[in-house]
């Protein structure tokens, strides 16, 4: 449910995202529409109505309540309705959505806390997605990018995704974006007080849906 409400917030940050729309039309099983002339918040409630899917129902009620006589951008009031919405499910089901609200909201807060300029959606998930909005500090586990962990050390790191095309990224061709890479790869493995766990997966699902092949980094490699 959160994550599918995650997938709406960023086809409205981005109107040209066609790639979450496919996802989240996915999701709901329903047809990805093939044009948005009443815009991209009435396209998601047109798929919502067509499928009769609760979880979509919820979902573009979650993100009308950001809208409502709102002056400022606000999320809690939406993740108020993902929750009222568990409230009537199974345990499992409900404590899934209670908990990943719960760190919706931290994240939510920590944005507002250091945000310097104007509020907006597009600057939030960008914040969330660099790991900005995550409290390294907290006690638990912190999910961090290499580059929102530079300065910090834990005892433990697990650096997972260590295939080509991931790290180094794919996108990396010039000698420039090579070498930025490999100062990267040196943050991550460096950020462990005693014990670093290095891992790639055999096949990854990609965004479009099909499977591929994964072959191990060549950063691998060189620390071995």
């Amino acid at each position: 449910m959160v994550e599918e409400f995650q997938l709406a917030l960023r086809v409205l940050a981005n109107p040209k995202d066609r790639l979450h729309m496919s996802a989240l039309a996915k999701k709901w099983k329903a047809a990805e529409p093939s044009s948005t002339p009443d815009g991209y918040l009435q396209s998601l409630r047109a798929i919502a109505q067509a499928t009769q899917s609760r979880n979509a129902v919820t979902v573009c009620e979650a993100l009308d309540t950001m809208s409502a006589g709102q002056a400022r951008l606000d999320l809690m009031p939406a993740l108020k309705r993902l929750e009222d919405h568990a409230d009537n499910l199974d345990e499992p089901d409900r404590l899934a959505i209670y908990e990943d609200t719960v760190v919706f909201r931290h994240e939510w807060d920590q944005y507002l806390r250091a945000a310097s300029g104007s509020i907006s959606l597009t600057a939030f998930l960008s914040s969330k997605a660099l790991g900005n909005t995550q409290k390294a500090a907290r006690e638990g586990v912190a999910l961090l990018t290499v580059h929102s962990s530079k300065g910090l050390e834990f005892d433990v790191v697990f650096l997972a995704g260590m295939a080509e095309g991931t790290f180094p990224d794919w996108r990396a061709s010039g000698a420039k974006e090579q070498a930025e890479e490999v100062r990267n790869a040196f943050v991550a493995v460096t950020r462990s007080k005693r014990l670093l766990y290095l891992s790639y997966p055999a096949t990854r699902v990609m965004p479009w849906g099909g499977t591929r092949r994964q072959a191990r980094s060549r950063f691998l490699a060189n620390l071995s």
